[in-house]
This record gives C-alpha cells, structure tokens and sequence, in this order.
C-alpha cells in the first residue's frame, strides 16, 4: 500500500501510459480516499457485530447502546495508541496480523467440524446410537490431524514432500474408512439394518448436515427464491475443507516463520501470541468453569431450529408488510384518478 502503490502511480508518467502529475495525484487522493473509508467501514462493522453480542447478554441488557458502543471504541482507542501509535507501532501490528492468521485457521477448523459434525447431534444419535456417532466423528479428528502430520513428518519442505503428501492422503482415507465401517455396523446393530445399506450410510455420515442444508434451503434458498444450497456443500464442509484448514495451520505452526516472523524482536513476537491465543484461553475457561460465562448469555435463548424459524417469519412478515404498502399505494392511486376525474366532469 506505502510502497507498491506510490510506485505504480509514478510509472503512471512514464511509456506508454504518460498520466501527468494533476492525473496522477488525483488517482492516488482517490486509492487513499478509499482505504480510508474501507477502514471506517470495517471498524464499523466490527464495533457493531461485538456490540450487539454483548448488548444482548443479562449483564448489559439494561445499558443503553450509546454508552456501550462509546465505552468499545474508548477500550480499542486506548489499546491502539499504546500498541500501534508509535515508532514501532507497525511492528507490533504486522505481528498481531500474522499470528491471528494462524489463530483463525484453527477457528474456521472449529467451524467446519460444528456445522459439519456436531450441528444437530442429539437427533442422529438417536438415528445411529452413541458409539456409531463417537466413532465417526473420531475417525474424522484423527485421521484430519494425522494427514498433515504425518506428511509433514515424512516430505516437510523436502524434495521428499510428494512422498509425504501420498502417505498422509493413503493413512488419512485409512483410519476414515475403517471408522466408518466400525460406526456403520455399530448403527446396524442398534436398529436392526444392514450395515451395508445405504440408509445406514447416509444416517452415520450425512444426516445431520444435509438436515442443516435442508433447514437453511428451507429459510434462505429456493423457498425464498434464491439459489439452493447443493449436496456439494455437504460434503466439502464435512470431509474437505477440514483436513485442508489443519494443513494449512499445521504448516504455519512449523514453519520457520512461527515463533520468529519477520525477524522482529521476542517482545513482539510475545505481543502477537498472546493477542491472538488469548480467545483459546477464554474457551479453555469456558469449558472448564462454563457458569462463568452465565452474565454473558442472551436472556431468551433459542435453538437452531428457533432461530431459522424467526427468520423465515421476520421474511415473510417483511413480504406481507410491502404487499399492504404497495395495496395501499395502489389504492391511493386509484382514489387519486377517480377525485381527478370527478374535478373534470365538474368543470
């Protein structure tokens, strides 16, 4: 941005191009202008979703939102003129940045494996047993940690690296494939089906997150005139993108940078670990002490299902309220011709 972009534009004088100086300047007010307003934007949109977490939890339901939106922006103010506004401010920034890169991968990890495993739970275990569903979903923790892990130990950044991307996807699709067939004829046997049937298949391995599918098609997809949500979602959001999002961590956890980016000094390496681990203490706590977190919860809670119902009425209830407007707009209209017509036949 300070140093790729000035130099474009300056090329910007030069053959075959030949912007003069007013031109360019004006190009580069407008680049500036741009990521100024990009960065009001994303600190709006950050302040407005932390804010609405909070302002919906018991302990500050009764705080007015102005006082709480004030007291975030006079939190992160103070934090960003200790940390980033000063002579190494950059520094600490560009650490922060890249270590919660990494965090974030292991958050999107979490992510998948929620949607793709434990959304919808309860009722497929009832459909497959406890054990079937244990089994699959460790299958799927083991064999995503141990593909990359694996390959990683055997290739690294080797010549060697191919040997090392075979034998993790062969060990991978191994221990996925043997949990599998352990967790079908674990479901077999505690609803009297044959392990090998199909519906034995689907129930272990696609029941709950083609369930979710439905419910969000339902919501938001064809039903609402949108675009479905395909069958490949499914299956990229539950055997794909996991084992790819653990890759991608596990290489940066490896890799030489980690621990020492950039080449900055230990303080900031310090900073940018401890700013982008403190979320995983906070979840640690949670799981350990999770009435901790009570003050913190919505004072109505509601379940999945509770929340894509309340949307599809809010939808419908916004649909009803423009077919009244647009009912009485053309009703008014009709009112207004008739009063003009009876003026003219008046005259």
């Amino acid at each position: 941005v300070f140093i790729s972009m000035p130099s474009a534009f300056e090329a910007l004088g030069n053959d075959p191009f030949n912007f003069s100086m007013g031109a360019r300047k004006f190009l580069a007010v407008l680049f500036y202008l741009t990521l100024i307003l990009l960065g009001i934007d994303s600190a709006f949109s950050l302040c407005e979703g932390f804010s609405t977490c909070i302002k919906d939890s018991r302990l500050f339901k009764d705080v007015p939102r102005e006082a709480l939106i004030g007291v975030i922006c006079l939190v992160g103010y103070c934090i960003s003129l200790v940390g980033y506004c000063n002579d190494t401010g950059l520094y600490a920034l560009d650490t922060v940045d890249y270590y919660i890169n990494v965090t974030m991968l292991a958050v999107g990890y979490m992510e998948c494996m929620s949607a793709g495993w434990l959304v919808y739970s309860q009722e497929q275990v009832e459909r497959i047993g406890q054990t079937a569903w244990y089994t699959a979903l460790g299958s799927m923790l083991l064999a995503s940690l141990l593909v990359p892990w694996v390959g990683l130990g055997i290739g690294g950044y080797s010549e060697n690296a191919e040997n090392g991307t075979a034998v993790g996807l062969l060990l991978g699709v191994a221990v996925l494939s043997a949990g599998v067939v352990l967790a079908c004829r674990s479901a077999a046997s505690a609803s009297d089906r044959a392990w090998t049937s199909g519906a034995v298949l689907h129930d272990v391995l696609l029941f709950n997150v083609e369930k979710l599918r439905g419910e969000v098609n339902g919501v938001c997809g064809s039903a609402a005139g949108n675009w479905s949500i395909p069958l490949l979602w499914s299956l990229l959001v539950k055997f794909f993108i996991p084992p790819v999002l653990m890759l991608m961590l596990q290489l940066k956890l490896t890799s030489q940078s980690f621990g020492d980016y950039g080449g900055y000094h230990q303080w900031y390496q310090g900073w940018g670990v401890a700013v982008a681990f403190f979320p995983f203490l906070l979840l640690a706590l949670g799981a350990l002490a999770p009435w901790l977190y009570d003050s913190f919860v919505p004072e109505k809670e509601a379940t999945l299902a509770e929340l894509l119902e309340q949307t599809q009425e809010a939808a419908g209830n916004s649909g009803s309220s423009t077919d009244v407007k647009s009912v009485e707009a053309g009703a008014g209209a009709t009112e207004e011709k008739a009063s003009t017509a009876r003026v003219e036949v008046t005259v």
